[in-house]
């Protein structure tokens, strides 16, 4: 295995294990945001005033319920990306 090869192997790993770090700090993210975040968007929906807000807090509990899927395919489609670019020979 040339010293270009053993490189490129290890930089995959490094970027891998970034992957999964990145995914446990979002878990832990969530964890806390979720204790605070929630509550208050059932006190902001139950006293909205107008239609607009109530489809602005809809949107914002769907992201955030949503959060840990968003981060996971985004994970994975970089580590897609990194195996097509490393496989190019970039």
């Amino acid at each position: 295995m040339s010293r270009d090869n053993r490189l490129v192997r290890s930089g995959q790993a490094i970027e891998i294990a970034w992957a999964f770090a990145v995914l446990i700090a979002a878990a832990v993210i969530y964890a806390i945001f979720k204790e605070v975040f929630v509550p208050m968007l059932d006190v902001f929906q139950k006293h909205s005033p107008t239609q607009s807000l109530d489809t602005g807090l809809a949107w914002t509990a769907t992201i955030f319920n949503n959060f840990l899927l968003i981060v996971v395919v985004v994970s994975v489609l970089g580590l897609i990306a990194l195996a097509v670019y490393q496989s190019r020979g970039y």
